[in-house]
This record gives C-alpha cells, sequence and structure tokens, in this order.
C-alpha cells in the first residue's frame, strides 16, 4: 500500500534504497527490463513507487525470467 504523503516517482538513489539495493544494480536490472524505468529528458530516469512494489511482488513469487 502506497502512503499518500510519499512521492508517486522515485530518483534513483530512492529507487535504491527502497529496494535495498545499490543504484548499479538497480540500473542493471532497469536494463534488462526487469525494473522498469522510464526515463525524462535525457538524464533523469524516474521510477513509479507502485511499479517498483509490483516488481518486487513478482520477484519473490519467482515469475521473473
Amino acid at each position: 500500500v502506497v502512503n499518500q504523503t510519499e512521492p508517486a516517482f522515485l530518483r534513483p538513489p530512492e529507487a535504491a534504497r527502497c529496494l535495498s539495493i545499490s543504484k548499479r544494480h538497480l540500473k542493471d536490472l532497469t536494463d534488462k527490463g526487469i525494473i522498469p524505468g522510464c526515463k525524462v529528458g535525457r538524464k533523469l530516469m524516474l521510477y513509479s513507487r507502485q511499479e517498483l512494489i509490483k516488481a518486487i511482488l513478482k520477484f519473490q513469487s519467482g515469475k521473473v525470467v
């Protein structure tokens, strides 16, 4: 459940902290399509908090290829 006071989108450092992984590992998982991210402009990558939760649940259920 997403807390309404928390931002809906996270930058890589916050997303990595949310998942308890390094920023590099987050980038690797994003590049492989396991963790969905949205590139905004030339540099900014944002991660939906809801999509991070879905990815965690999918990973825990063993449905990640």
